[in-house]
């Protein structure tokens, strides 16, 4: 008896069949096809009944049911009942197996079963090696897929398109490009033809590698074949000029398909647009649109974001308020299309953002999570940080969610003014913005959420940019080290070193804890500004409760070069490495070059061939020798 789970065919009947005995005992070993599976078990298991011989034919049939139905494991417990059946194993049997494992994206039961077959001695052909490929080609094992045709070599088959098709594709959705070109060189010097599913599979591999002048080579290979380039084929070319941002390309092929009798559909309009996008060619995006209309195809909610991005890629915000209005009017607008067109909009352009909100009312649209965020993050890219509070206050009053997402773009608002003004020279005491991040923070709690790194960190930083030390020092944070990282932003954004030593001293007196980037950032500072006994001073304290690093090595070695102190250039080099501390060509460059300031010529070159220095640090001793 065939045995099958129980479980998982009990709703099978054998009402649902109808079947003639005498018909069965003279053709059911003839089965070649059978539609279902239920229905080929049910056969198997009748045939049995009426002791009619089943042969490998009727088992594979019923095998390839299963396959078309993902049942893969009933195919392998099929196989595994042909013994107790006494029915050969052939070629068939095997290649059912491994086509429905394929499908079932089982490539490692599919290689087993091909391994089985071979060292049982069963004749394997190339059709069971092509099942074989599609199974690793459908799992995206390229390296398998290679590999076959390796062993079909050989073992002296000869492997044809379809192998070769499985191969490609199969490096195509890995982006192997190169392996992918390779194989359909070897086509050529074997002489395989090759089909217009092979050729679009290396363009796809062209694609996905970024080679869009590879993908265009191979299209161009398909006429000269004797091939048709199908849709598929210039779509996969299309994709390839849109991942390069080559919109010239792209448009070319789209004006070309109408001469190889083709139509383009919606999704290659959108690969054309799309490649218009990272060029903010927002005209093409426009004249596209403007053809889409004319044609029977008809723009979905993606074409449309596509659109408005090119558009806010231009900074034309006109236009995306003029295309918006222009879908509300067809009733086409929805709350997908407003998102992207809010996130079109430049730091410039925060009146639109607002404006884009309101026609949401008028068009009865609710808007979603990422609709104020949207808002509020064009608000933060100019730096609005009144509109943004004032907007968050709306929504409050709306009654409307708002997100941790929302609430750190206005408080990024606030921070990025306060940056502003701390670049403009403002007093801290005008630089007011760290009084509503201050609010923001603690409006999280009200509004049932919590603060994360970077909201703690922008109003950190929006404090200390004011001044207010006391207050930012104050903000309890989630994560040790959120207020010494907003500090070294700080410190790295002042340009003068009296500044950043002003800043970093307040941070001392704040009892804030200094780490690598803060010392390494002020000891850099004095290195620019020549102040060697600051940087010298610095990295003494950085010795007492830190590791020093080869960066603030090199330094105040170039700060001690600013000052013409030869001996505190060569005194710090010597400790560097001392300390096992890696001295780098810089580090000997900058020793050596004090050195020469000094007229100490002979110690610059000896400094040079005892570290075997490299050529840059050789050239400037060089130049300093030169110069002097």
């Amino acid at each position: 008896m065939v045995s099958v789970p129980v479980t998982e065919y009990a709703k099978v009947s054998s009402a649902d069949y109808s079947f003639n005995s005498e018909s069965l005992r003279q053709n059911g070993a003839k089965v070649a096809v059978v539609a279902e599976w239920q229905h080929g078990l049910l056969l198997l298991s009748r045939l049995d009944n009426l002791a009619a011989r089943t042969t490998s034919k009727a088992y594979s049939a019923v095998i390839q049911a299963c396959g078309r139905s993902a049942k893969w494991a009933l195919s392998l417990a099929l196989l595994t009942t042909l013994d107790a059946q006494a029915v050969k194993k052939d070629v068939m049997v095997y290649t059912a197996a491994m086509r429905t494992c394929g499908l079932g994206r089982q490539w490692q039961l599919t290689l087993e079963l091909l391994s089985e077959a071979l060292a049982s001695s069963v004749q394997v052909d190339l059709i069971a090696y092509n099942a074989a490929a599609s199974a690793l080609e459908r799992s995206s094992q390229w390296q398998w897929a290679v590999a076959l045709l390796r062993n079909l070599e050989a073992v002296r088959q000869v492997s044809d398109k379809f192998t070769y098709s499985s191969a490609i594709s199969a490096c195509g959705k890995q982006g192997l490009w190169q392996v992918t070109l390779d194989l359909l060189a070897c086509m050529r010097r074997t002489q395989i033809e090759a089909d217009v599913r092979t050729y679009t599979a290396a363009i796809a591999a062209c694609g996905a590698g970024r080679r869009w002048m590879q993908a265009l080579a191979v299209l161009m290979e398909l006429v000269p074949s004797g091939l048709q380039p199908d849709v598929i084929a210039h779509t996969a070319a299309i994709q390839s000029c849109a991942q390069g941002a080559q919109w010239q390309q792209a448009l070319c092929l789209l004006d070309h398909m109408p001469s190889f009798s083709l139509h383009a559909d919606l999704f290659v309009y959108n690969c054309v647009m799309n490649a218009g996008v990272e060029s903010a060619q927002w005209q093409i995006a426009i004249g596209l649109l403007e053809s889409l209309s004319r044609s029977s195809l008809k723009g979905d909610a993606y074409t449309y974001s596509i659109c408005l991005r090119a558009i806010g890629c231009g900074e034309q915000w006109l236009h995306s308020l003029a295309l918006v209005h222009a879908l509300g009017d067809q009733g086409l607008l929805n709350t997908t299309i407003l998102n992207s067109a809010i996130g079109s909009c430049s730091s410039c352009s925060w009146q639109a953002a607002l404006e884009f909100w309101a026609l949401l009312a008028r068009a009865n649209l609710q808007p979603d999570e990422i609709t104020p965020a949207a808002v509020i993050g064009v608000c933060e890219k100019g730096g609005k940080w009144k509109q943004a509070a004032a907007f968050l206050q709306r929504m409050d009053r709306m009654a409307l969610e708002t997100s941790l997402r929302a609430c750190t773009a206005a408080i990024g608002s606030c921070k990025l003014q306060a940056d502003s003004s701390q670049r403009h020279g403002m007093a801290a005491s005008s630089a007011w913005t760290w009084v509503p991040a201050l609010r923001l923070l603690g409006s999280l709690e009200h509004l049932g959420l919590q603060g994360d790194d970077l909201s703690t960190n922008y109003v950190i930083v929006s404090c200390m940019a004011s001044g207010r030390w006391q207050e930012a020092l104050a903000i309890p944070v989630r994560t040790e080290g959120v207020a010494t990282s907003a500090c070294n932003a700080q410190l790295a954004a002042c340009t003068e070193w009296q500044k950043v030593l002003a800043l970093y001293g307040t941070s001392l007196r704040a009892q804030l804890t200094p780490d690598l980037v803060t010392y390494s950032t002020a000891i850099g500072a004095c290195e620019k500004g020549g102040q060697w006994l600051q940087a010298l001073d610095l990295l003494v304290q950085m010795k007492g409760i830190r590791q020093v690093d080869a960066m603030a090595y090199t330094a105040t070695i170039g700060a001690c070069v600013g000052g013409a102190q030869w001996q505190h250039a060569l005194a710090l080099l010597a400790e560097a490495g001392g300390i096992r501390v890696d001295s780098d060509d810089i580090m000997i460059a900058s020793a050596a070059t004090a050195c020469t300031k000094a007229t100490h010529w002979e110690l610059a070159l000896d400094l040079v061939n005892q570290r075997n220095a490299g050529k840059i640090t050789r050239s400037t001793v060089l130049s300093a020798f030169l110069n002097n």
